[in-house]
């Protein structure tokens, strides 16, 4: 905040410190304190600042406990232009773990400042098109695992034994079952019906040889 309120009014923290603030990567890893501003001012020992000629009041700034910072879009650009790019995936990556990456908001600001020079355009660029890759290949792997453990463990379900039966082993061929109404008939029902018929065939013979 110091470093800001030495700069000037309209003056935000920008570039590493920034990115910090929005806790997109750690903070400590420089000397100098980075700012950005719309004035003419001068860097000093402690303060490196940026002037710039872009910085929309409604989406390059933020404020971030109380302090003046830029926009996590305009951070993210910001330091694509002074950190390597493993550095700049990484801050990427962070932003899109908490939920606060905007690329529509990116692509805007890349418009509105397609005039700046250096590499930070085609390095943010590369980052994105390499991180969509990455979270779509992610993605992809996650419902193929997902489908996967499905048919896992509609095989394993289907290969659980049945309580009181023992497992029948894959491939066995079904042994055919009776008709559940045999299956419903006791033993005395049958021998009942048998002795009926033996009955029955007795009389018809009987009749038979009377008339012989």
């Amino acid at each position: 905040m110091a470093a800001v309120l030495a700069v000037g009014r309209g003056a935000v923290l920008s570039h590493r410190d920034a990115a910090a603030l929005h806790g997109l990567r750690p903070p400590g890893d420089h000397v100098r304190t980075h700012v950005t501003t719309l004035a003419h001012a001068a860097s000093t020992a402690a303060i490196q600042v940026h002037r710039t000629t872009v910085l929309d009041a409604h989406r390059d700034f933020a404020a971030v406990d109380g302090i003046p910072a830029t926009s996590v879009a305009r951070t993210l650009v910001d330091l694509a232009g002074v950190v390597k790019p493993e550095l700049l995936a990484k801050a990427l990556e962070q932003a899109e773990r908490r939920n606060v990456l905007d690329a529509q908001a990116i692509e805007a600001l890349l418009e509105r400042t397609r005039g700046r020079h250096g590499r930070g355009h085609a390095a943010i660029r590369g980052a994105l098109a390499q991180l969509a890759a990455t979270g779509a290949a992610t993605r992809c792997r996650r419902a193929a695992g997902s489908r996967c453990a499905s048919r896992t463990a509609r095989w394993r379900a289907s290969r659980r034994p049945t309580r009181g039966r023992s497992p029948r082993r894959c491939g066995a061929e079904r042994r055919p079952r009776a008709p559940a109404s045999l299956r419903a008939m006791s033993p005395f029902w049958i021998w009942t019906q048998v002795a009926i018929v033996v009955c029955v065939v007795a009389g018809i013979v009987i009749a038979a040889v009377k008339l012989l």
